[in-house]
């Protein structure tokens, strides 16, 4: 009974609606990000916390991604590094927020692009898999700097915890442009990763 209370007393919010646009730009190894996320708090709090790994294992090998340029329009933030995370810290000490607030944070990544022997692959987790709380909508696009032929097998998309292959999430492709949503809320630790060759 204990474990239950403080279990439900730590998710004092939920994510109602996470929106994820991402501009690629290949000849500079560069991924521009732009996140809209509308949250609902259950009770008054200073803000949020979105946590982005940026230290990985593929294939065996560590592979480490830069995260700079961090930008969260019209609200107090810091950021730190935690272990395999990059931590950005929402939110002023002195405020409090509470029902619906909507967040846009943006910023840039470099190295999170996987070279092998005939091709290149785009390999990100959209949502990373620490968010302890539901998400009820999630959508995204990935604009490309310049068009290129793509096969329904040249691209795909996971969801879940981390490790899961389940696909609750839509993928299509046109000209230069991959957009999706999510099919399902996701639960407490469920990411949504995007795989390009």
């Amino acid at each position: 009974f204990l474990i239950f209370s403080f279990s439900a007393d730590a998710e004092y919010f939920v994510i109602n609606d996470y929106k994820v646009d991402m501009k690629v730009y290949g000849s500079e190894g560069v991924i521009d990000v732009h996140e809209t996320i509308t949250v609902d708090f259950s009770e008054p709090r200073r803000g949020i916390f979105r946590t982005i790994p940026y230290i990985y294992m593929v294939d065996g090998e560590e592979m480490e991604i830069k995260i700079y340029d961090v930008e969260v329009e019209g609200n107090k933030f810091s950021t730190s590094s935690q272990g395999r995370n990059y931590i950005i810290k929402i939110g002023d000490k002195n405020v409090y927020v509470e029902g619906i607030q909507t967040y846009h944070i943006s910023y840039k990544i470099k190295k999170a692009f996987l070279f092998g022997d005939d091709h290149t692959e785009f390999y990100w987790n959209i949502l990373g898999n620490e968010w302890p709380v539901e998400i009820k909508n999630i959508s995204y696009t990935v604009q490309l700097d310049q068009a290129m032929p793509m096969s329904e097998g040249d691209y795909y998309i996971y969801t879940g915890i981390r490790g899961d292959t389940s696909r609750n999430a839509t993928i299509s492709y046109y000209i230069d442009k991959f957009q999706g949503a999510s099919t399902r809320a996701y639960a407490p630790y469920e990411g949504l990763t995007l795989a390009i060759n």
